[in-house]
């Protein structure tokens, strides 16, 4: 036993006499330090911007060390005493943070508010949200502080209109009774989800991808899960997509997975990203990814054999949609861009789309509707490059697509207030859910707003399934 030990300390010495004799190799010829310094610059260049990010992480520790860990307590807290309160309690976060990465607990005070201490009120274990990349004005700094927002939702013909119904609803949706059970709920944020119907039976359910690195399957009617799909992925699953008795799911685990539902089983796992995967969308011919390595692939189903990168995006590419024959994307860069699903030829990019990276994409030809960091959305005809925004004072050009100060649009009245993170479109609706914790109904013609829904959902781990048929009569539609 004591051989074993002896020989993994011997590890970090052997690794670091390596290294030394490799730098005194590489720069054998070499004795100035910043031509040294501009050899390594060179060879980070080559790498893609989230290993660069990663390594910078990595470097801090070098860079930094504590000082006042250093000293006695008695001396620490004599020092942490001429500070403001203001600097305290920034002290006290990064000790709470540092808790939390060490799984440390602290003794629960006496005297903790109902309101403290009750679930319903639990502040989330982490501010991170990996769901949408860079932006391309601080995209190292972005990655850095993992700052992030999500992708596009995908809605089973959820909101069809039935035939003879009016296009504006006359009365408020209404959320639907839905009470997961606590044994099988997800322990972590939810991160996607979508409504499935299962096209032999009929049958409705929602998939749900989390943090806790799962995949659950709920029955609507009583909210029991039905299946849980796990195992597969590393990290979280930011994106999920069902379609045709297929599940893929992509995670910050850089992987993509394709389960088959009726078997119960896996498929597939795709690791060709080089960071974590936003977005997954798939239709009977072709599975499309994209990630924060900039990149939107390609595949060809059945046999999910690699077709085409689409590498052009500038920043993380948030959030893809797809029809059968084109793909659209949407990234950190504040551009859209339309391809070729069969050749990949790139027809179509409509930059400064918005003010900020777009966090998410939705398409129904000829229509795209984007919501974004800016805090907006955005719909645009891909035939006549003209739509409507909730942002003022902007218009889309009609020759190129982009944004323009030319004539000032009014905004609908409350428009979002924080950044909007997914959005859904149909062929009258258009649907939005915003950091500010509501969700949006609008006029896809027109984008007039409504109705406007407040939810909570996503890091407390609730699901909120609104009626948007409440009140009216559809025993006629045939579900």
């Amino acid at each position: 036993m004591n051989t074993s030990i002896e020989t993994a300390t011997d590890v970090v010495p052997a690794r670091r006499a390596w290294l030394q004799a490799m730098s005194r190799g590489l720069f054998s010829h070499i004795t100035s330090v910043q031509e040294q310094e501009e050899i390594i610059f060179s060879m980070l260049s080559l790498l893609p911007r989230s290993s660069v990010a990663a390594l910078q992480s990595r470097m801090t520790s070098l860079l930094q060390f504590d000082v006042l860990g250093l000293l006695p307590d008695e001396l620490a807290i004599h020092v942490l005493s001429f500070l403001p309160p203001g600097s305290l309690f920034t002290c006290s976060l990064v000790s709470r943070s540092l808790c939390g990465e060490h799984d440390w607990r602290w003794r629960k005070p006496t005297g903790v508010s109902a309101r403290e201490s009750s679930p319903e009120y639990a502040i989330p274990t982490s501010d991170d949200d990996e769901g949408m990349g860079d932006e391309e004005e601080d995209a190292v700094q972005s990655m850095l502080l993992d700052d992030s927002g999500y992708t596009s939702m995908d809605v089973d013909a959820s909101f069809a209109t039935a035939p003879g119904s009016p296009s504006t609803p006359t009365t408020r949706p209404t959320a639907r009774p839905f009470s997961p059970s606590p044994r099988l709920n997800h322990t972590n944020a939810v991160y996607c989800l979508q409504l499935y119907t299962y096209p032999d039976t009929g049958t409705q359910v929602l998939f749900t991808g989390s943090k806790d690195r799962s995949v659950r399957e709920w029955n609507l009617a009583t909210g029991e899960v039905t299946r849980v799909i796990e195992g597969i992925h590393d990290s979280s699953i930011l994106s999920i997509c069902v379609h045709n008795g297929l599940l893929a799911s992509g995670g910050s685990d850089h992987k993509v997975a394709v389960w088959d539902l009726t078997n119960n089983r896996l498929l597939k796992v795709i690791h060709d990203h080089m960071d974590s995967v936003l977005c997954v969308r798939f239709d009977d011919k072709k599975l499309v990814t994209c990630s924060k390595d900039r990149t939107v692939r390609t595949y060809t189903l059945p046999t999910f054999a690699p077709k085409h990168v689409l590498a052009q995006h500038r920043a993380a590419v948030n959030a893809v949609a797809i029809s059968p024959l084109h793909i659209v994307s949407a990234s950190g860069d504040r551009s859209v861009r339309l391809w070729d699903a069969e050749t990949g030829a790139l027809l179509k990019t409509f930059e400064n789309h918005h003010w900020r990276g777009i966090a998410a994409i939705d398409f129904k030809y000829p229509f795209v509707l984007t919501g974004s960091s800016d805090k907006h959305l955005r719909l645009l005809d891909l035939r006549t490059s003209k739509g409507w925004t909730t942002s003022p004072g902007s218009e889309i050009c009609q020759v190129c697509g982009n944004n323009t100060r030319l004539i000032e649009v009014r905004p609908p009245a409350r428009e979002h207030e924080e950044l909007v993170r997914s959005v859904a479109l149909s062929h009258e609706l258009g649907v939005s859910g915003s950091y500010d914790f509501t969700v949006k109904v609008w006029d896809r013609e027109t984008g007039a707003l409504m109705t406007d829904l407040v939810v909570s959902c996503g890091e407390d781990q609730k699901i909120c399934i609104w009626d948007f048929a409440h009140g009216m009569d559809t025993s006629f539609v045939s579900l």
